[in-house]
C-alpha cells in the first residue's frame, strides 16, 4: 500500500471548496428530513451533481465519521440521526485555532452558516481581550 491510499483519495486543491459546500449541503440536507431517509438520486438532484459524486461525498463523510446510517433495497437511502438541539461544548483555545484555521483554507463565507460559526469561534478565542498596542 502505497502513501496516498492509506489516506484515501487525493483532493486538489480547486476541489476543496466545492467538496465542502457540497458536503455541507448533504449534512444539512440529510438532517433537515431525520428520521426519513434520502436516496443518492434525491440529494443528488438537490445539489445538481451525479449520483456517483454524492455516493463519494457520502463514503467520505461516513470514513470521517460522520455517523450516517444506510438502508439498501426499495425504500432505502442515506440517514443522519440528528440532534435537535446541540449541546454547549467546551472547545480548547488550540481546538478553536485549529477550526478557525479549517474554515480560513476554505472560506467562511461559503454560508450564512459558516460565516456564523466563523463568528462565534473568533469571539470564543478574542472575546474581551484587550487589543491595545
Amino acid at each position: 500500500m502505497n502513501e496516498s491510499e492509506a489516506v484515501g483519495p487525493v483532493i486538489q486543491a480547486h476541489q476543496v471548496v466545492p467538496l465542502v459546500e457540497r458536503q455541507h449541503a448533504l449534512i444539512e440536507n440529510l438532517r433537515v428530513r431525520d428520521p426519513q431517509v434520502t436516496t443518492a438520486r434525491q440529494l443528488a438532484e438537490r445539489l445538481g451533481v451525479s449520483t456517483r459524486t454524492v455516493e463519494r461525498d457520502l463514503a467520505r463523510l461516513r470514513e470521517a465519521g460522520i455517523p450516517l446510517t444506510v438502508a439498501s433495497g426499495p425504500g432505502g437511502g442515506y440517514r443522519l440521526a440528528a440532534r435537535t438541539a446541540v449541546p454547549a461544548q467546551t472547545f480548547t483555545p488550540g481546538e478553536v485555532s485549529a477550526l478557525l484555521s479549517a474554515l480560513v483554507a476554505v472560506g467562511p463565507f461559503t454560508s450564512a452558516t459558516a460565516q456564523s460559526a466563523f463568528a462565534k469561534l473568533v469571539d470564543l478565542l478574542a472575546g474581551d481581550i484587550d487589543t491595545r498596542e
